[in-house]
């Protein structure tokens, strides 16, 4: 038979290596986490770094105006000319009952008399260029 502290002392050993590999285990895990947040840290610079470039912001709306110009307000004055303005988008084309698909075609449009069309493009233009600056500026804000 085995001596009780002969057993005590074999199962107070391998919990004790038990304990120092998950100790080990803890202060790896730790350092890993540690690491990754030094990492999201310096990301984190580097973007605020890169939001505060001014040439960024200045190409930033150089798209946006002259997006609005050529798509939205450049059609818009031929229009008032009398100039002929074709204008395209998608419409959603629906199937024939569950036999065939429905899907979106593009559909062109003129516009021969004076006056201003509002088409869905530009409903959704205007919407991308809100959300970006809205975007943008909460951002910044926090």
């Amino acid at each position: 038979m085995i001596p009780v502290e002969l057993l005590t002392m074999g199962v107070s050993t391998v919990l004790g290596g038990i304990m120092s590999i998950w100790s080990q285990s803890t202060e790896s895990k730790k350092q890993i986490a540690l690491a990754q947040l030094d990492a999201m840290k310096e990301r984190g610079k580097q973007l605020q770094q890169a939001r505060k470039d001014k040439s960024l912001q200045f190409t930033r709306r150089v798209i946006a105006i002259s997006s609005v110009l050529a798509i939205i307000v450049l059609p818009k004055l031929a229009g008032l000319w009398d100039t002929p303005v074709t204008y395209g988008w998608t419409e959603w084309q629906s199937g024939f009952l569950f036999f065939t698909e429905g899907k979106d075609i593009v559909q062109w449009h003129q516009m021969q008399t004076g006056g201003i069309l509002l088409t869905p493009l530009d409903t959704h233009l205007v919407s991308a260029i809100i959300g970006l600056y809205f975007g943008g500026s909460l951002v910044s804000n926090r």
